[in-house]
């Protein structure tokens, strides 16, 4: 046997126990993280609305632009009732406490300009299925 055979041989050994530990799921895999989906307002429009569904752990990202000394409202609405939230994160990445202002409402003075992301999550870890519509308003 050459020593070309032998490393083709070992090569094809190796990328099997590869194949079968990932299909197994002993060898980790690093998820990649999916970008937010923009939102964008259509011209002259100061509001627009996201849909969608989220399945057990599942979240969703949405970015919108904005300016610093606008103000941001956010209205989120779920399906089973209360079982979805939202959470928003300023352009340098730290999260923005928001003012309640009514039953699933919420206010946020902007304080620099750039791309905000808003997370909507599960507000459980159990395994289900949430509904939700998140109208963001900016003015």
């Amino acid at each position: 046997m050459t020593s070309k055979t032998r490393k083709f041989r070992a090569a094809a050994i190796f990328l099997r126990m590869a194949a079968i530990l990932l299909v197994a799921g002993l060898l980790p895999v690093r998820a990649q993280k999916a970008e937010p989906v923009r939102i964008r307002l259509a011209r002259g429009a100061t509001a627009a609305t996201v849909k969608g569904v989220l399945r057990d752990r599942q979240q969703k990202e949405y970015a919108l632009e904005a300016r610093e000394g606008q103000k941001m409202e956010l209205h989120l609405h779920s399906s089973p009732h209360g079982s979805s939230a939202v959470k928003v994160y300023a352009p340098n990445g730290s999260e923005i406490r928001v003012e309640t202002v009514g039953a699933n409402l919420w206010r946020i003075v902007l304080h620099e300009t750039g791309e905000f992301v808003m997370i909507v999550r599960r507000t459980t870890d159990k395994r289900g299925r949430s509904a939700f519509s998140l109208r963001v308003d900016v003015r």
